[in-house]
């Protein structure tokens, strides 16, 4: 491999695609296959089916991919009030949508159930608001003066006021004092937690709450926060605990040895990437009920271009249905044209990024997105791509990490953590270093599909 001595930052080409002729054709039968929410619709004398690939907001129903064992493992958590659960792993794959399918399907049989996502909130005083705001939202028209009374015990640090609901109902708004301190921070957001158990308990009532990107917390607040949630877990029995977080290095600090705060506290659930051939057969079924004949390699080609992440999987997934719908089937040459196509639908934000990056995180990149399985620190790699000294190197992948551009492998070093912005790298940047983009499915997996 020809080394990296340099990589161009702003003269990048867009590749230009050129895609081997398709003819649509109709189909001389209509598959009769039915499936409740994607039931074709009469438009004049055309079928339209909606595509069952879901990605524009958190997946449910028949879009949401089978998490079984997951989805009952949170339902039971829910439902008991002396459990606390952590949904822990990686970005994507899908501890959101599984939190909420399980929420539904636990407040169905009675028991209200309360997810406050904390992943775009700005503090802990807005993480508290959340907090109240979804109590409210999910027990107060069956309990419309528990909130009240729980505020009641607050001493003054969150204010109410009516609002209305944009379905015209009357509803709360909350406003919860800023703390100065990180201690006091911590003191209002398990204070308000405790209102509302205290309330609970009162009532001989209980709730599920699932704290959605919980390790935000931590950002706020500090190692201060780590036992007084310990103290409260232990303390609440009205409200069973669910904690969903993604970021590795916050939460492992927080549970990886007996001094700890959650060190045997929670239970853990890991939740990794979707086995392929469980995945697969799910894309299968969601395309076959929805007009599409994906052929299983199809669907195979589909998991190793986009994965391990289902949200990416199911983005490809989409876009693959959306190209090749009106065709009525599609096969692993379908599913590489769509992708080098999105990236170039892409190309915008993936440019926004690499513009934004340094010289040396630019090499590293190149480097992985050529090779995959560097040694990106070692002697002879940081020699021959001229990427500088080893601690400036290490201190770079730091930097990726944290900032999301790459992951570390499970068998060690690193790679992209968005397949689309690492093929965007292979076919705009490779060229102006001599080198043409690889093939997204390399001759021995074309075969093995």
């Amino acid at each position: 491999m020809g080394s990296i001595r340099s990589v161009p930052k702003y003269r990048i080409h867009y590749v230009g695609l050129v895609l081997p002729g398709i003819v649509p054709y109709i189909r001389s039968h209509i598959l009769e296959l039915k499936h409740e929410g994607y039931m074709p619709k009469k438009r004049g004398s055309a079928e339209v089916w909606k595509n069952p690939f879901i990605i524009g907001h958190l997946a449910e129903g028949e879009g949401f991919a089978d998490r079984e064992k997951e989805v009952a493992r949170i339902c039971t958590a829910l439902r008991d009030q002396a459990s606390r659960v952590l949904v822990y792993g990686d970005r994507r794959v899908g501890k959101s949508s599984a939190l909420r399918v399980a929420a539904e399907q636990v407040r169905a049989g009675g028991v209200p159930v309360a997810v406050v996502d904390l992943a775009n909130a700005t503090s802990a005083e807005a993480a508290a608001q959340r907090v109240l705001a979804a109590v409210q939202k999910e027990v107060g028209r069956r309990w419309s003066d528990l909130l009240l009374k729980a505020v009641g015990k607050l001493k003054g640090t969150v204010t109410v006021a009516p609002s209305v609901a944009p379905d015209g109902t009357l509803s709360l708004a909350f406003s919860v004092t800023p703390a100065t301190e990180p201690s006091g921070k911590v003191k209002q957001f398990i204070e308000v937690l405790d209102a509302i158990e205290s309330e609970l308990d009162g009532r001989g009532v209980e709730l599920g709450l699932g704290l959605d990107e919980f390790q935000r917390l931590r950002q706020w607040c500090g190692e201060e926060i780590d036992w007084p949630l310990k103290a409260m877990f232990e303390r609440h029995r009205r409200i069973g605990y669910v904690l969903a977080g993604s970021e590795k290095s916050l939460i492992e600090q927080m549970l990886e040895n007996k001094k700890a705060g959650l060190w045997k506290v929670v239970d853990i659930l890991p939740m990794g990437p979707m086995p392929d051939r469980e995945l697969a057969d799910w894309l299968l079924e969601r395309s076959n009920a929805t007009g599409l004949e994906l052929s299983p390699d199809a669907a195979i080609a589909v998991i190793r271009i986009a994965g391990p992440r289902t949200r990416d999987v199911v983005q490809l997934a989409r876009a693959v249905w959306d190209r090749t719908r009106s065709i009525g089937s599609a096969g692993p040459e379908d599913v590489v044209e769509t992708m080098d196509l999105l990236v170039v639908e892409q190309a915008a934000l993936h440019q926004k990024l690499w513009l934004r990056l340094h010289d040396v995180a630019l090499k590293v990149l190149l480097l992985l997105a050529t090779d995959p399985k560097a040694e990106v620190t070692g002697a002879g790699t940081l020699s021959k791509h001229n990427l500088g000294p080893k601690t400036t190197v290490h201190r770079v992948l730091k930097d990726l990490v944290e900032g999301e551009v790459l992951v570390e492998g499970v068998e060690g070093g690193f790679l992209f953590d968005d397949p689309f912005f690492r093929r965007w790298v292979q076919l705009n940047v490779l060229q102006d270093v001599g080198r043409e983009a690889p093939p997204l499915l390399n001759t021995w997996e074309q075969h093995r599909l």
